[in-house]
């Protein structure tokens, strides 16, 4: 089939079939102010302090949250947000969690509030870069939240 659409189209058709789409994907974006996913951006967000696009971790470390646990484990969240033109974000979602066991399942809410505060406390971040313009961006962090010890 490659051998097909190279002699009908032309060597370079899928490269600037390619092209087209990635371009009218952004002017579409543009145009409706659309949210963009991180991973859909040519160059990701960054969060406060980050040097370069990538996975962005964070770990709080707390003495006590005054929240019954059973365990003095870490609990894991991935959590998502936007990230508006100016750095400001905001509408946290929590994607996925692991909180072991299971009995600290009843202390959730507080967990996820304690880190999307923690996260808000970080400051502004940088939004994505789409077709050479800065887009909203939904990004994705992976939160971990570890009592010590």
């Amino acid at each position: 089939m490659s051998k097909y659409i190279t002699n009908k189209f032309g060597k370079d058709f899928r490269a600037n079939l390619y092209n087209d789409a990635d371009s009218l994907f952004a002017l579409n974006v543009s145009n409706q102010n659309q949210i963009v996913d991180s991973w859909n951006c040519d160059q990701g967000p960054l969060g406060p302090n980050q040097l370069k696009p990538g996975d962005y971790n964070v770990t709080y470390y707390v003495d006590s949250l005054n929240i019954p646990l059973y365990s003095d484990g870490t609990f894991l969240f991935d959590i998502s947000f936007i990230i508006e033109l100016n750095g400001i974000i905001h509408d946290f979602q929590v994607e996925n969690k692991v909180i072991e066991p299971e009995g600290d399942g009843v202390s959730f809410p507080q967990l996820k509030d304690y880190a999307i505060e923690e996260l808000k406390k970080e400051g502004r971040w940088r939004p994505g870069i789409l077709g050479g313009e800065v887009v909203k961006t939904r990004e994705y962090v992976r939160v971990y939240i570890s009592l010590k010890n």
